[in-house]
Formats: C-alpha cells, sequence, structure tokens
C-alpha cells in the first residue's frame, strides 16, 4: 500500500471513466479501500476495467435517478463526484452525502454550492463535505497553504496559475457557469480586505519562465480568498496566464458581457473556453510558481508538470480521500480542501503518483 495509514473504506467514485475520474483510480489503486467506480458510459467503462481490473468494481448508474443514486451513497463511506457540470447538478449528491453522514467531495465546488450546503449543515448534520478537490482551484490553494506552513513570517504571497490542456465541455461549463459568482479581476487581498488594482496593467514586474512569455490578469476566487483571510497573510495576488492579448480579452468580453445569463450563452461559452485554455502548437503543460517576499527578499517555489490537468485534478481528489480516510480527526461542515488536508503531505504524495517537477530557490 502507497497510499494510506491502515484505515479502510468503502469509496465510491462517481463519473469514474473521465478524466478526472481515472486520474481519481489510479491514486486509489495503490490502496487497500474498497472501490466502487460508478460510471454512466458502458464503452468507457470497458476501457478501465483493463486497467483497474483487480482492484475496481464497476457499477452503471444515473446520476439523475434518485433511487440508484440513494443506493450508492447508502453503500459507502465516501463518495468522489467527478460528474458534472456542477452548476446542473448543484448540491443534489452532496445533501444526500450529509444526511447519511458521510464524507463527499467534491472537484469542483465554488462560493455558490458552498452558501448552499452551509445552509444544509444548519439542521444539524454530521457529515463532511470538501469543495474545489481540483488543481485550480484545489492544488493552487494547497501549494499556497504549503509555503504560508512553511514561512509563516511571508509579508506577501503572489501565485501564478498557467494550464495547457484539453478541456472537457464540462470543464469549460462550470468555468463559465462560475463567473457569475466569482470575486471580479483586477483585484488583490490586503489584511483580508479584497482591494482593486486601479490604473495596474496585467503585465507589471519580472516575471519567472513562462509567466514573462505569457499575459497574466489578477483574478480571485472565493477559495483562494477564504485561504489568505484564514492564514493571515498580508497581502496576496492570483495571476492567471493566457496565451495571448486575445485569449486574455475574449476571457474578459464573456465576463463583461454576461455571457453566461441562458443554458444557450453557457454552452456557447464553453466551447470558446476549450478554445482559449489550449493551444495545440504549445506543449501541454501545468505551472504554478509561488513568488513570496520575506525581510524584502524574494523567493519561488515551482511547481510544474506535462500531465493533463484534467488527470492531476483527479489525482489531487484522489490523495484528499486518502488523507480523510487516515485523518484521526475529520473536519465536519462544510470546507474548501486548502482547509481540511495537510498541505505538505498532499505536495509530497503527489509526486508518487505522477510526473511533477519541484524546485524552490
Amino acid at each position: 500500500m502507497i497510499f494510506g495509514k491502515g484505515y479502510f473504506m468503502k469509496i465510491g467514485v462517481l463519473g469514474a471513466t473521465g478524466h478526472v475520474g481515472k486520474g481519481v483510480l489510479r491514486v486509489l489503486d495503490k490502496t487497500d479501500h474498497k472501490i466502487s467506480a460508478y460510471y454512466h458510459s458502458p464503452q468507457k467503462a470497458e476501457v478501465m476495467k483493463a486497467e483497474f481490473f483487480d482492484k475496481v468494481i464497476f457499477k452503471h448508474i444515473d446520476i439523475y435517478d434518485e433511487e440508484l443514486l440513494n443506493g450508492a451513497c447508502g453503500e459507502c463511506d465516501m463518495i468522489i463526484n467527478c460528474t458534472g457540470p456542477s452548476g446542473k447538478i448543484m448540491n443534489r449528491i452532496a445533501v444526500l452525502c450529509m444526511k447519511e453522514n458521510k464524507i463527499y467531495i467534491d472537484v469542483s465546488g465554488g462560493k455558490k454550492l458552498k452558501q448552499m450546503m452551509e445552509t444544509e449543515f444548519s439542521f444539524g448534520k454530521n457529515g463532511t463535505c470538501v469543495l474545489g478537490a481540483g488543481i485550480y482551484p484545489g492544488l493552487t490553494e494547497i501549494l499556497a497553504g504549503y509555503i504560508v506552513q512553511k514561512n509563516p513570517q511571508l509579508q506577501e504571497l503572489k501565485l501564478y496559475f498557467y494550464g495547457n490542456s484539453p478541456l472537457s465541455e464540462i470543464a469549460a461549463y462550470d468555468i463559465v457557469a462560475g463567473m457569475e459568482e466569482s470575486n471580479g479581476g483586477m483585484s488583490y487581498v490586503r489584511n483580508g480586505k479584497i482591494t482593486k488594482l486601479a490604473g495596474v496593467g496585467t503585465n507589471e514586474g519580472n516575471k519567472i519562465a513562462p509567466f514573462d512569455k505569457l499575459i497574466t490578469m489578477p483574478v480571485l476566487s472565493d477559495e483562494f480568498y477564504s485561504l489568505v483571510c484564514k492564514k493571515k497573510i498580508p497581502k496576496a495576488y492570483f495571476y492567471h496566464s493566457f496565451q495571448n492579448d486575445k485569449a486574455l480579452m475574449d476571457f474578459i468580453m464573456i465576463k463583461a458581457m454576461e455571457q453566461y445569463k441562458t443554458e444557450e450563452q453557457k454552452k456557447a461559452s464553453a466551447t470558446k473556453i476549450q478554445q482559449l485554455f489550449f493551444c495545440k502548437d504549445r506543449p501541454k503543460e501545468v505551472c504554478i510558481i509561488v513568488e513570496y517576499k520575506i525581510d524584502d527578499s524574494i523567493h519561488y517555489f515551482k511547481l510544474e508538470s506535462e500531465e493533463d490537468w484534467s488527470l492531476i485534478t483527479g489525482y489531487v481528489a484522489g490523495l484528499t480521500a486518502v488523507f480523510l480516510a487516515g485523518a484521526e480527526n475529520i473536519h465536519n461542515g462544510v470546507n474548501y480542501v486548502a482547509e481540511v488536508v495537510e498541505p505538505e503531505e498532499i505536495i509530497k504524495s503527489i509526486n508518487k503518483i505522477c510526473q511533477i517537477n519541484m524546485d524552490e530557490w
């Protein structure tokens, strides 16, 4: 057993035959947990069975069939949800798990779902709901938490994220749906408050490769904002990166023109997002750099990989499940993933499951 601490659970993976689900199974396959992989497509399931035939039980499910979904939630101690779009599923699956005092892990999440689930917990339920257990948000905040844990005296933190990898229709749809609840661009966090960057361009300052060749824009998700406030980081910035000025402007226009109000707009914008986030002429890669300041001295931590970012999302969700299964105390209630895992353990473990290079200077 590569991962885990000797605690064995029945873990169900919804959407197991997608790229994210495959990433989850590759982690759980290296544990002694009992794994049920729930799928919608029989064709994809047959392919997946060849890789995981000896450790994983595959079961067909329609997530919109309440009886089948209740059965899946009832027979598992933990459910990892890799299905979507999250904007359509909302909190249906999470509520079922919560009512049975289960552990629920969602690779998506966001402010809206968190608020919905916190309302459910007002009824006195004791389940555990973990949101945003992916790469962005998810690994980005875990990495920031890791840096703060090692350097509690830091004065400023800047996190740069770049990914060039094919996005599924579901993932792109979720990005568009999340625009409505985001805190917006050209903002950072200063002493716990969201502050606008008035008159500051997207390419200010010196940047470490590859971000010196990319267009970066400061943005804030609720996940990053929550982490910064809880860790009491004096100043913190999150920069999302784009291939060029046109890609940035196309992204900005989707939000500025509110091209996410109707179902037709969401689908059209999701198609455009798929085009913006993957350039066939560039190598497939994911790169996260944390730049942080201590006593006016600048330090860097770089994490990069050529893995598909959907698979990495699955790795993060799977490692989160392993961590929670082995934890002596599990946080009841609703939390983002960086608030419930041990950052150093996740960062070190992810290098065991995929090719990720890390460097610090």
